[in-house]
This record gives C-alpha cells, structure tokens and sequence, in this order.
C-alpha cells in the first residue's frame, strides 16, 4: 500500500491538477493542492519517509527516464508526448524502489564492524545509564557480532523521540581511538523492531528480519536489573534492612520507620488483593509528593477489607522492585485467603 500511494498519489495530483487547468476550474485547481495539504497533516511522517526514499533511490533513474522519454516521443502528439513520458518516469521510479527494497531485504550483519568497542554505557526507556561490566562487554560483542537485520529504506526510526511511548535502549560505544558510536533500538509490540546507529559520519537505519526477533532488548534488559540490584545491595542493604526490621503488626495496623541512608529516589509500594476486589495500594500518596521523611514512622491498617490473596512491602529503586516484607504472614487468620497468590519475591535483603 505505501509503494502504491509512494508513486501513484504524485502522479494523480499531477494530471488533476492539469486537468483542472485544462476545465479553468477555480475549486477543481485548488482540489491537488487540498489533498496534498490533508496528505501532510494526517501522513506527514509517512510522506517524509517517501520523499527521503525518492530522492535517494529513484529521483536519478525517474529524471533519466523523462530525459530519454522527452527525446524519443519529440514527435508525438502533446497528449501523447505527456502520457508516455508520464508512464515512463513512473516505471523508471517503480523499478528502481522495487530493486532497492530488494536489495534491502537481504539479511545483514552491519553491528560486527562496531564490536571493538572498550567501554559502553547503557540507557533504558527510564533512569539514568549504567557502565556495562567486563563480562557484559564479552556478551555484547558476541551479539553485536550475530545480530542480523536488513537495511530499512524508509528509515522509520529518523524522527522517533526517546521516551516512553516505544520500549528502547540506547547504547553509548566508545573505542580505542576516541572514536564514539551510538547504538539505539526501538523495539515496538507487534511490530518489527527497528536500529539506529550514529556515528560523526552518517546515521544508518536497519530494521529486524521478522517481528519476533527484540534485538537483545530482553538481553540488556537482565543486564540492568542484574547491575542495579548488585549496586542497591551493595550501597543501601543497611538502610533497606533497617526498613524491613522496623516493620511491625498490631492487629489489622501495621506501620515502618524510614531509616536514615536511603536512595535519593525511591518508592514504597504496599500492595495488595482482596478476594472480591482489583489490588489496592496503601500510603500511594507519599510516592506521588515524593514526602518520605527519614526517621518518621508511618502506618496504614487493613480492617475492613476481604480477605487478602496477597499483601506486601516492596522498595521501588531506579525502576526496580526489591520486596522486603510478605505482610500476607502477618495478617490475621480471618484476612488470609483461603487461595493465595505467591506474587513476593523476597529480594534477600
């Protein structure tokens, strides 16, 4: 459908336009350039793409094409003349995309010539980036060096923005010579995923073979949680673990004091299920004004509600959920479901 509308959509506004002209109609002339204004507002991305992709792949061969068709039918008719160089540019231009998009479908392997690299930094969708280890570095030079796409001529990835709306990483290449090279991928549900690599010569576009394939996004995924949660563990196992032993139960009530040494950042998730109810959060509040005080105490109480499946205390830092207390233990014989659901995953801290 794009190659369709890439060369028919043109060449149609075109002859409207001199048919218009032809009829001297004021409202049929301004019917091209209407089109072509809701084309731009609702396919503007997609018209972009198209027109990057002409110029690069078929704006030489289309101009060769109406050269040789202008010499040749020198004698026809007008008419004639505008029609057949019209079909000429218009398979000069077909065949040459088609060729490219041939071209492009073959696959590649283009991360192997930037697998020497010496040290990479990491960014996820969300937080700050992480130094990828010695042997994390081993492990992505052996990706970089399997990792196989194909050439994306329509270079989708161009004008995508890094945030939320697509599921990304970023990876920050630094070699022996000073040189640096960016790595960026766009791993979209449901569709095929998308790489960019930037260097101070050129930008290149790729696309994955089939849509099934993240481009190791699962992989640097599992580097990150592995990384930050050794770093929580190493710099703020003292104040977590003085959270968790702080925690106590009176009943239905149940309250925590926030230690000193904390995360600059960080979030309290008490979460849970009542049996005949959506999962409810308790203290939320505190997250979203971002309020935790070190030293002060705080409580919540569960009286009132069904039965829970399952309740917890979990510490939410740079993304990453560490579980410190399984309060469905705590809770008294009438509030535990007679079916739990195991969702704690003590972080053993």
């Amino acid at each position: 459908m794009q190659i369709i509308l890439f060369f028919l959509a043109p060449m149609a506004l075109v002859y409207l336009f001199v048919m218009a002209i032809k009829l001297n109609r004021i409202l049929l002339g301004l019917l091209p350039v209407l089109i072509f204004v809701l084309l731009v507002i609702y396919q503007g991305d997609l018209i972009m793409q198209m027109g990057r992709a002409f110029v690069r792949y078929s704006l030489v061969w289309v101009a060769a094409a109406l050269l040789v068709s202008l010499f040749l039918t020198r004698r026809f008719s007008k008419g004639a003349r505008v029609i057949l160089c019209g079909l000429c540019c218009l398979a000069a231009g077909a065949i040459s995309f088609m060729a490219a998009q041939s071209r492009a479908a073959k696959p590649i392997t283009p991360l192997s010539a930037y697998s020497d690299f010496v040290d990479v930094t990491a960014y996820r969708s969300r937080g700050d980036g992480i130094i990828l280890g010695d042997s994390y570095l081993t492990e992505l030079k052996e990706q970089f060096n399997a990792m196989t796409v194909r050439q994306d001529i329509m270079e989708e990835s161009r004008n995508m923005l890094l945030d939320s709306e697509h599921t990304w990483y970023c990876l920050d290449l630094e070699y022996p010579n000073e040189d640096k090279a960016r790595v960026v991928v766009f791993s979209r549900n449901e569709e095929v995923s998308l790489l960019r690599v930037e260097t101070a010569e050129a930008v290149e576009y790729y696309k994955a073979v089939d849509p099934s394939d993240d481009l190791g996004r699962d992989w640097l995924n599992h580097a990150f949680t592995q990384s930050i949660r050794s770093t929580v563990k190493e710099q703020y196992a003292a104040a977590l673990q003085a959270l968790k032993q702080s925690f106590t139960a009176s009943g239905t009530a149940f309250s925590f004091v926030i230690p000193e040494g904390m995360p600059e950042s960080y979030e309290i998730k008490i979460v849970g299920r009542p049996e005949n109810g959506p999962s409810v959060s308790f203290l939320k509040e505190y997250n979203e004004a971002a309020s935790w005080q070190a030293g002060q105490s705080y409580s919540f109480d569960v009286a009132g509600y069904a039965p829970f499946r399952y309740l917890y205390l979990a510490v939410s830092v740079y993304h990453e959920d560490f579980d410190l207390v399984n309060i469905f233990d705590m809770l008294p014989a009438e509030l535990k479901s007679e079916e739990p659901q195991d969702y704690f995953n003590d972080a053993g801290i």
